[in-house]
């Protein structure tokens, strides 16, 4: 199921399909295909996610960040472990290198989640959980792409490091949280780029507090 061949736009599994595109000589698993008259989406059926190493020979390298939207069944990534674009760490979807975070567990229900410390990338939807109360990213991290931490409706605390320097377009819309704990300064806070003030006024508009050690493991 690693390799897959296919003359259709998805592959099948649990039943439902998983659409894909391919760019050049790469391929790409995304939302869902418009056949020019209608958009087609991934099943809501599928309970395991299989990310394939190649299809119809070429290896899979991208994920499009909505990729998993709408899929309320899913419980879990299945993946070669030997994977050279992709790795699951704790359930969770990542690069190879761990430096790009894709999506949480999918089953997971945690009211805090701490981001692996070697995360340097939040990818588009990573963090949207409407479980989550406290979030903690890693030490390193520096961008949080669009909707990263959006949708996260009960979110209540952020812990952000010092090298954080990209918030993305609505990287928290539809997410308030009440208090952000910096690790920099209200100078260094100066140097964050938030790409959008309106879409992003959750997180601009909570207690910010300054010079803040993170929590202990």
């Amino acid at each position: 199921m690693m390799d897959i061949i296919t003359k259709e736009h998805f592959f099948m599994v649990d039943g439902g399909k998983i659409y894909f595109y391919e760019d050049g000589d790469e391929c790409g698993l995304c939302h869902g295909y418009w056949d020019g008259e209608h958009l087609h989406h991934n099943s809501e059926s599928i309970k395991q996610f299989v990310i394939p190493n190649t299809i119809n020979g070429k290896p899979v390298t991208e994920i499009d960040g909505d990729t998993f939207d709408g899929m309320p069944n899913l419980e879990k990534f299945v993946i070669d472990e030997n994977h050279p674009y992709f790795k699951l760490h704790q359930g969770g979807l990542y690069t190879r290198d761990m430096k790009s975070m894709y999506h949480l567990p999918p089953s997971d229900r945690k009211e805090i989640f701490r981001v692996p410390d070697n995360v340097e990338y939040i990818m588009d939807s990573a963090l949207s959980s409407q479980y989550l109360e406290t979030i903690i990213l890693s030490r390193h991290c520096k961008e949080i792409y669009e909707y990263g931490v959006s949708c996260c409706k009960r979110l209540k605390r952020i812990y952000l490091p010092k090298s954080i320097t990209f918030i993305g377009f609505k990287a928290f819309i539809w997410t308030a949280p009440e208090e952000v704990f910096y690790e920099g300064s209200e100078q260094d806070k100066n140097h964050i780029y938030f790409t959008d003030e309106g879409f992003n006024a959750g997180i601009l508009d909570a207690t910010w507090h300054y010079h803040c050690n993170f929590p202990e493991d």
